[in-house]
C-alpha cells in the first residue's frame, strides 16, 4: 500500500520481518526455523527484511491513532467540505 502511494503509514518503523518460514526438525530433540520463500515487492523491486516499514509521519506506538486521526481530519478539511468548523473542533479536541 505504501509504495503504491494508497496509504500513509504513520508510526515508528517496523521490526523488519519479511520473510515467512517455518519450523523443521533437525533431530530428535531440535527445531530449527528458517525462511522458506521471500517477499518481494513489485514495485521497489525489495522488501522490509532488516530494515523495517519505514512510516511517512514517524510518531510513537503510543500517539500513532490519535496522529494518524488529526492527520485524516485536516485532509478532510483542506478538501473543503468542512461545515461550520467541523473537523477543526475534532482535531482541537484530540491536541
Amino acid at each position: 500500500m505504501q509504495s503504491l502511494k494508497r496509504a500513509t503509514i504513520v508510526g515508528e518503523i517496523t521490526g523488519g520481518g519479511a520473510h515467512p518460514g517455518g519450523r523443521i526438525k533437525a533431530s530428535e530433540k531440535y527445531n530449527v526455523w528458517t525462511p522458506t520463500s521471500r517477499s518481494i515487492n513489485p514495485i521497489i523491486k525489495t522488501n522490509w527484511e532488516t530494515v523495517g516499514v519505514i512510516p511517512e509521519i514517524k510518531t510513537s506506538e503510543k500517539d500513532a491513532l490519535k496522529t494518524a486521526y488529526i492527520k485524516a481530519l485536516d485532509s478532510l478539511k483542506s478538501k473543503k467540505i468542512n461545515t461550520e468548523n467541523y473537523y477543526e473542533k475534532i482535531i482541537e479536541s484530540l491536541k
